[in-house]
């Protein structure tokens, strides 16, 4: 049997790609998220695989992952149990928007989003 991306738990993201990509198997675009900090490192690899390391996270911009700072901290600090309250304060939503040809499967563009509530830009 042949092994499957599970087995691959040590290799990078992009070792798992040039393992996967062959004539029979064709992987369109990988979007990894772990750190949820974006990273500018969005690239076409092979051709046509669309590839972002950590495509970011969604929610309130100020915050640890999401939640109130103090809150995330006194957790850390005092090794206590304690109930998380989502952060307040302006929202910031990051992603990647990612073409493709229908023809071919292959990506064709592969583009960071970072919106900020206040500014409205992206």
């Amino acid at each position: 049997m042949g092994e499957t991306i599970g087995d691959n738990k040590k290799k990078t993201a992009r070792e798992i790609i040039e393992n996967y990509n062959g004539p029979k198997v064709r992987i369109m675009e990988v979007c990894g998220t772990h750190t949820h900090v974006q990273t500018a490192d969005e690239e076409i690899l092979e051709g046509h695989t669309g590839y972002i390391t950590d495509a970011g996270m969604t929610g309130p911009a100020r915050s640890v992952l999401g939640v109130d700072v103090q809150r995330a901290t006194d957790k850390q600090r005092l090794h206590c149990p304690g109930q998380f309250i989502e952060a307040a304060g302006e929202a910031m939503l990051n992603g990647v928007s990612i073409t493709f040809d229908p023809s071919t499967g292959k990506c064709t563009k592969i583009e960071r989003i970072i919106m900020r509530e206040s500014t409205n830009v992206r």
